[in-house]
This record gives structure tokens, C-alpha cells and sequence, in this order.
């Protein structure tokens, strides 16, 4: 018994060696953008369909990724897809269409080369003032 307790504090409980070895553990530096560049940009051997091609880490770890989006349906992937696109201008959002057609409808109660001077000067209705340029 007298032999446990001098072991035990020889060594020290299993929670102070836990303490001890979690302490002992660094951190593995952080890579610069060079050397992220060049591990993306290294060619490395990837087997597709049975067959060994070479082709970019990026262009590998991009397909891993679509994959992973469409046939998986991993949402995470699909927003790091889509961010990538976005950073890069592969994705532009659509030129919005205009809010109003062609068509204007001049009031009866306007005369139409009036109203034609009206959009000359200010664009399409509606127009400041009293008179809009919208039919009632």
C-alpha cells in the first residue's frame, strides 16, 4: 500500500500527466501563401476510371470538391464552390431586367407632345409634381 502511494506520487496521477503531455504539444506553423502556392501548384498523380493521370493539387482538390457538392450533396461544399467562384469573377450575378416594359401609356388628359417633353427631360414616369405622367 505504503509502495502505490510513493509510486503515485513519483509519477503523478493520470490527470497531472495529461495536464503535462497536452502542454508539451505545439503547433505546427503556419504555412506562408508561397509555400500554399506551391504545394497547389505541384502536379500530383491522381487515378480517374481506372486510369493514372497527372493534373494540379487545386484542380484535384477542386473536383474532390464539386463531387463532394453534387453527388453527395454536402452544402459546406457547394458555399466553398461557390465562395471561389465569387474571389475569382467566375460568377456574376445577372444584369437585373428593367422594372417596366417598353409600353407607356400617355393620359387622355395630357396632350401627347407634352408628355413626349415630359420624358425627354426626366425619363420615364413617375415625375415630380403635381402630374406624374401615370394614367389615374
Amino acid at each position: 500500500m505504503v509502495e502505490r502511494e510513493h509510486e503515485a506520487a513519483r509519477t503523478g496521477s493520470s490527470r497531472t500527466r495529461r495536464r503535462r503531455r497536452s502542454r508539451r504539444r505545439k503547433r505546427s506553423p503556419k504555412l506562408a501563401p508561397s509555400v500554399i502556392a506551391a504545394v497547389l501548384s505541384a502536379p500530383v498523380a491522381v487515378r480517374s476510371r481506372g486510369q493514372s493521370q497527372r493534373m494540379f493539387a487545386f484542380e484535384a482538390s477542386l473536383r474532390s470538391q464539386v463531387k463532394r457538392a453534387l453527388v453527395e450533396r454536402d452544402v459546406g461544399a457547394m458555399v466553398r464552390i461557390i465562395a471561389l467562384c465569387e474571389r475569382h469573377g467566375i460568377l456574376v450575378m445577372p444584369v437585373q431586367p428593367p422594372l417596366r416594359s417598353g409600353l407607356y401609356i400617355i393620359p387622355k388628359n395630357w396632350p401627347e407632345e407634352e408628355w413626349r417633353e415630359m420624358f425627354k427631360r426626366h425619363g420615364p414616369p413617375p415625375w415630380p409634381g403635381r402630374r406624374s405622367g401615370l394614367p389615374d
